[in-house]
């Protein structure tokens, strides 16, 4: 079976994200493809680099900017909280190739599950911890891991720093895969 699109991908992400309550704004689509892409769970290809809020993506989001260009995807605005996304009627054809690749769309459901209901701060610090790893490797001793999230996210606890990289190891745990894809980090 191919590989689905990167647009599938996006498109499916969204829907599963959605199915598992998630607002579905831009945070929770960029850190899900982001832990999806790291841990090797889907061939999406995109390059993320460490920003504001954690790992993010400018080829994901103008990707996106393009999606809604396209009326595959609908801004819904709902104050007072920020836009949610969503599928449009469109945009379902294309995320249904995922879904008939099992093996992807199970493990972005699975990764949904995990990460639909988290807060923006909660994302923030588990996706650091993921780029961390990935960054220096999980030979490092978890404390210094954490201590270098704390100097890259200083309002970030020590104590919280350790606890999201126990919850990325719970993660990459639960997918256990033979092979890993193409790192979502860009270069430095």
């Amino acid at each position: 079976m191919s590989s689905p699109s990167q647009t599938g991908i996006v498109l499916y992400t969204m829907e599963s994200l959605k199915s598992e309550g998630s607002w579905c704004g831009e945070t929770h689509i960029q850190k899900t493809l982001f832990l999806c892409q790291d841990i090797g769970l889907v061939p999406s290809k995109f390059k993320f680099i460490l920003y504001k809020h954690g790992p993010y993506s400018f080829e994901l989001s103008d990707h996106l900017q393009g999606l809604i260009l396209d009326d595959l995807v609908c801004v819904r605005t709902r104050p007072p909280y920020g836009p949610t996304l969503e599928v449009s009627e469109e945009g379902h054809a294309l995320a249904a190739e995922v879904q008939n690749n099992s093996s992807v769309a199970s493990r972005i459901t699975l990764m949904s599950k995990k990460l639909s209901k988290k807060n923006v701060a909660e994302l923030e610090k588990l996706a650091t911890a993921v780029y961390v790893n990935s960054k220096l490797g999980s030979h490092v001793p978890v404390e210094q891991r954490a201590e270098y999230l704390v100097s890259l996210k200083p309002h970030v606890s020590l104590d919280a720093a350790l606890a999201a990289f126990a919850e990325a190891k719970e993660i990459k745990e639960d997918f256990p895969l033979p092979f890993r894809l193409r790192p979502a980090i860009a270069p430095s």
